[in-house]
C-alpha cells in the first residue's frame, strides 16, 4: 500500500506530464509561499530590532548590515509577488 507521500509524489509526477490539474501541487506551493512570507516577516522584525539598536549605540557597521538585510528582504518580496 502506498503512503501519502508516495501518492503525492506520483500525483505531482503525473501533473507534470499534463495528466490533470495539479491541485495538490498548487496547495504545496501555496504552503511554501506562506512559509517564506512568515520567514520574511520574522527577518523584518529582527532587522527592525537591529536598526533600533544601531540608533541607540550609533554603530555604523551594524547599520550597514541592517540596510543590506532590508534590501535583501525587499528583493525576496518582489520575487514572491511576481511569481
Amino acid at each position: 500500500m502506498a503512503t501519502a507521500i508516495e501518492n503525492r509524489a506520483r500525483q505531482l509526477k503525473n501533473a507534470k506530464r499534463g495528466g490533470y490539474a495539479p491541485t495538490i501541487a498548487k496547495d504545496v506551493n501555496k504552503h511554501k509561499v506562506q512559509k517564506i512570507r512568515r520567514a520574511l516577516d520574522e527577518a523584518r522584525r529582527y532587522v527592525s530590532e537591529l536598526d533600533d539598536e544601531t540608533v541607540i549605540f550609533d554603530d555604523q557597521d551594524a547599520r550597514q548590515k541592517a540596510e543590506g538585510a532590508k534590501a535583501i528582504i525587499e528583493m525576496f518580496e518582489a520575487a514572491l509577488s511576481s511569481a
